[in-house]
């Protein structure tokens, strides 16, 4: 059965949604690299289980 994620049901597109996620972890670490790969990481799972 489909049903949408949290994503959906407010409207935010995936790659915006990488880039706050990136942003939210820049400001927190510091690290740009850290942050970057923290991000490539969430939104790899999140592409995947949208493939689902």
């Amino acid at each position: 059965m489909w049903r949408k994620t949290s994503l959906q049901s407010v409207g935010m597109p995936l790659i915006l949604a990488g880039f706050l996620n990136a942003l939210i972890m820049r400001v927190a670490q510091g690290s740009a690299t850290m942050a970057d790969t923290t991000a490539a990481w969430l939104v790899a799972s999140a592409v995947s289980a949208f493939g689902d």
